[in-house]
């Protein structure tokens, strides 16, 4: 749009207000209106030069440039700093020649003295993080420090590597196993079974918990273990017998020898024939009652069925 004057926008904002309103008239003086509060924001105003960014990158400290928007060195433009000047150290670091930091780090460390190491250093050679080697350091449990470069503390090599054979030395005395203990690992060899079911055995109370602590290892003594499988080997060789059936019932083996059947047919039979199903459980083994069982061969067999075979059954 064509800049106009005050004036000219005030008589076509008048010309537009007395014409009959249309559509077309409402836009134009929407425009007319927009274009009359931009002379008025600018009126007084200097015009300002508008700089790009490749032009303000230039203005910036060496270390802060953006490399894509960096052009070959030359004259710089007459632009004002959009910051604050930096520090001396800043300024200082600035002007040095663009160099890699791996470069930089080599030309910190050629000062240090072989036979010294910084914090880094150390951790490494202990195998140690450098926030728990910080630990020891404030808690005076590592190596005194010799010097500092800058303000990294420095110690001796051969201070490091003797406090390493201490501190491993000082962890296997505290991790030794006390004479005549087992540990899990120990006991699940000796019974020949997993940790799972270990802890499955000392859970029901088959197998004895452990008789102490050591940390947070569990042991268990070697004469607990030999008992305990002493007893095991007792009860594999002992036959499985059913206990003797109590007064008025029968054990599976009686009730299978006096009716004819095998143990099977008695399971099919309860599930089918509406066979008694036991009356009594001690642990594992069932028991029937006697009554139980004469009732339901007196009953009157059944008029269907393939099984009707109770004529055979023998007396109980």
């Amino acid at each position: 749009m064509t800049t106009l004057s005050i004036r000219e926008y005030d008589e076509r904002l008048a010309t537009l207000a007395s014409a009959e309103p249309t559509p077309e008239g409402y836009h134009q003086a929407i425009g007319v209106a927009k274009g009359l509060l931009a002379t008025l924001r600018n009126w007084g105003t200097p015009a300002v030069q508008a700089v790009s960014p490749k032009t303000r990158a230039q203005s910036l400290p060496v270390y802060t440039r953006p490399t894509h928007l960096m052009r070959p060195a030359g004259a710089m433009p007459a632009v004002a700093p959009t910051r604050q000047p930096a520090a001396p150290a800043v300024q200082q670091r600035a002007s040095r020649p663009p160099e890699s930091g791996k470069a930089m780090m080599q030309i910190r460390t050629r000062t240090v003295p072989e036979h010294l190491v910084d914090v880094k250093a150390a951790a490494e050679m202990v195998h140690m993080a450098v926030a728990t080697l910080r630990k020891h350091c404030a808690a005076g449990t590592f190596a005194a420090a010799v010097g500092k470069h800058g303000r990294t503390q420095l110690y001796e090599r051969a201070a490091v590597l003797e406090w390493h054979r201490a501190e491993k030395l000082r962890r296997a005395q505290a991790s030794a196993i006390p004479a005549g203990m087992l540990t899990t690992e120990m006991v699940t060899q000796r019974i020949g079974n997993n940790i799972t079911y270990l802890w499955h055995m000392m859970a029901r109370g088959v197998f004895p918990k452990e008789d102490r602590k050591f940390g947070k290892r569990l042991l268990w003594s070697e004469a607990t273990v030999e008992a305990w499988l002493r007893a095991r080997e007792k009860r594999r060789a002992a036959p499985r017998l059913a206990p003797p059936a109590p007064e008025g019932h029968l054990t599976a083996k009686q009730l299978c020898q006096q009716i004819g059947r095998t143990d099977v047919w008695l399971y099919m039979a309860m599930e089918s024939q509406g066979f008694p199903k036991p009356a009594l459980m001690q642990g594992r083994h069932p028991y029937w009652s006697k009554t139980d069982v004469r009732a339901w061969l007196a009953a009157p067999p059944p008029t269907k069925g393939k099984h009707n075979t109770r004529k055979k059954f023998g007396t109980v």
